[in-house]
């Protein structure tokens, strides 16, 4: 379930580990800003608003799947769900400075997202 978020609503960010927020578009890790998400980024933010929402699980079902689910038809040109969460978690991936959280798949792309914290070695930096 996706909580609603209201602009009046200050974001503070967690001191340990990943929040999102979803006004801003700012993803953070441990107080620190790691990524910023476009309005348009429709995908990533559906995923990081339902992980937000639920506090953080290492795992969860695709919640691009269960969105279009409820869909009567899927817009024309709609990659199959394993491709989309393919390409949302890449994106999510992408562009974090510095590097901190890897968002991956279950392997099989049937649903389950991932976040896990991958710390930086000397030769990252």
């Amino acid at each position: 379930m996706i909580l609603p978020v209201h602009a009046s609503t200050p974001f503070i960010p967690a001191d340990k580990g990943p929040s999102w927020d979803a006004v801003g578009g700012r993803l953070y890790f441990n107080g620190v800003c790691i990524k910023r998400c476009r309005r348009d980024a429709r995908n990533q933010r559906i995923v990081l608003d339902t992980l937000q929402a639920e506090g953080w699980p290492e795992s969860r079902a695709d919640p691009l799947r269960l969105l279009l689910e409820q869909l009567p038809e899927l817009p024309e040109g709609t990659p199959d769900p394993c491709t989309r969460l393919r390409e949302t978690i890449a994106a999510l991936n992408h562009g974090q400075r510095p590097w901190c959280l890897r968002f991956h798949t279950n392997g099989y792309g049937t649903g389950n997202v991932w976040v896990g914290v991958e710390p930086r070695r000397q030769s990252d930096a």
